[in-house]
């Protein structure tokens, strides 16, 4: 596959992802605030479950970002928002991530900038 149209299957798939993230959020905020949603959530075996799965998804895709990111500033910006925005964090740092790589391996695993730290 070329460089180009990975990019552009990539790029589509999480820009419609991020899309309906946004969406499904300003939804849910002009239902009411997130912090009685959550205390529903808890409340309920299933709910907390899904809370507990989310942020262990979250983790490990901090873990992930710790691993590619190399310069410090950026790991210090990034993984906070990604435990308060979630997984808009994810997809953002998948776009910007796709501007320079021309295919899955360098996409998810290559390493970017100067280490810092």
């Amino acid at each position: 596959m070329s460089a180009t149209l990975f990019r552009a299957i990539a790029g589509s798939a999480c820009g419609l992802a991020l899309i309906g993230l946004i969406v499904s959020i300003v939804r849910g905020m002009n239902h009411g605030p997130i912090t009685t949603a959550v205390a529903d959530m808890a409340a309920n075996p299933w709910g907390l479950a899904t809370l507990i799965d989310v942020y262990i998804g979250l983790a490990m895709v901090a873990v992930w970002l710790w691993c590619v990111e190399r310069r410090l500033g950026p790991r210090l910006i990034w993984i906070p928002l990604l435990f308060v925005l979630g997984n808009v964090v994810t997809l953002l740092v998948l776009l910007l991530r796709l501007r320079h790589s021309d295919s899955l391996s360098t996409w998810l695993l290559a390493a970017r900038g100067k280490r810092d730290a």
